[in-house]
């Protein structure tokens, strides 16, 4: 299953599930660093989330707060 999250001029967040599995794509096409707040779908809540590529990540309750650089990307997956 994939879906689009979060779709604004500057970013963008799909998300694609498999089974147990749980991955975000998070695009930032502006020349700012973007603060990005991602709802965790309720059957995942309960996964630690990792950044693949370095992006700054916490997660806090429902919700994973990304800290995207300028003109990057981040692939997020939940640990099992």
């Amino acid at each position: 299953d994939t879906r689009f999250e979060q779709v604004s001029q500057g970013t963008l967040v799909m998300s694609r599930t498999y089974l147990d599995e749980l991955v975000f794509s998070v695009f930032n096409k502006t020349d700012e660093v973007q603060l990005l707040e991602i709802d965790i779908p309720v059957r995942f809540r309960e996964s630690g989330f990792k950044s693949n590529f370095g992006g700054k990540l916490q997660q806090e309750g429902t919700k994973l707060l990304l800290e995207l650089a300028p003109y990057s990307f981040e692939i997020l997956t939940n640990s099992n």
